[in-house]
């Protein structure tokens, strides 16, 4: 995945619409779409699941790093998580994420971790939930990905599900985990399957400021119904009122209030 730089007029940048997840810029007559590189915390309570899987799924072991490494590879080439990085530089993240989770760098990896396994024509991984302890905090998936190949099969959530099973095993409340929000499918995964953000003033910020300006987007766009302005008018207050709640909640108990869990 790559930037965006587009030619235009200022009035046409003026109506492009605002994503979250992107940094839109305007110079040079040019727009510049980038990653603003934001990430949402979010957590759901550890409950059992049934796992209905299209692929055996296994714990983790330290053997299967290699294998790890390059499927995260795979997983993540196309994503906004690695935009603009060249190949090379992929491959090492991939073997510096697998390194460090095995290490404990970032917390303590727990046995609940899980990986599911191709055995067809392109046998290896085909995703993984890696889980670890951070020093403060719940268990943490650090990180969930699924091949392209896989994807769109139920096997996130089967792999997820796994690990809650494990982690309810182990007396384990909450599960957390943290998405990119320019990863439109990830974020719309962790939604579904029921993680819950966590307060987030600076995410909070920019989630109005997107539903501001699509609102004032649309109108001078022309041929805004009553029904779809509505809707936009709605998202908007509820954007302005999750904000003035967040930043009354940092005046009143300090900026650590509106801020997801620290490392």
């Amino acid at each position: 995945m790559r930037s965006r730089h587009r030619s235009m007029t200022w009035e046409e940048f003026e109506r492009l619409p605002r994503h979250p997840g992107w940094k839109c810029e305007y110079w040079d007559g040019q727009a510049h779409l980038s990653p603003r590189h934001l990430s949402a915390c979010g957590r759901v309570a550890v409950t059992p699941r049934a796992v209905v899987t299209p692929c055996p799924i296994r714990a983790v072991v330290p053997v299967d790093a290699g294998m790890l490494s390059r499927a995260f590879v795979e997983a993540f080439a196309d994503t906004i998580d690695y935009c603009d990085w060249d190949p090379g530089r992929i491959e090492q993240a991939g073997r510096d994420q697998m390194r460090d989770f095995f290490a404990g760098t970032h917390g303590e990896p727990l046995s609940a971790s899980r990986v599911a396994f191709d055995h067809g024509d392109e046998p290896g991984v085909a995703g993984a939930a890696l889980v670890i302890r951070p020093r403060w905090g719940c268990p943490r998936l650090s990180p969930l990905f699924v091949v392209a190949r896989r994807r769109r099969a139920g096997l996130a959530t089967a792999l997820v599900a796994s690990v809650l099973n494990a982690l309810h095993e182990m007396g384990e409340p909450t599960l957390e985990s943290r998405w990119q929000v320019g990863n439109d499918a990830s974020v719309a995964w962790h939604r579904a399957f029921g993680f819950v953000e966590q307060p987030d003033l600076a995410l909070a910020e920019v989630y109005y400021r997107c539903a501001a300006h699509e609102l004032w987007r649309r109108k001078r766009l022309g041929g805004l119904g009553r029904e779809e302005r509505a809707r936009l008018a709605a998202e908007k207050r509820h954007r302005w009122h999750e904000l003035w709640t967040l930043r009354r909640l940092a005046r009143e108990h300090g900026p650590e209030s509106v801020l997801p869990p620290l490392d």
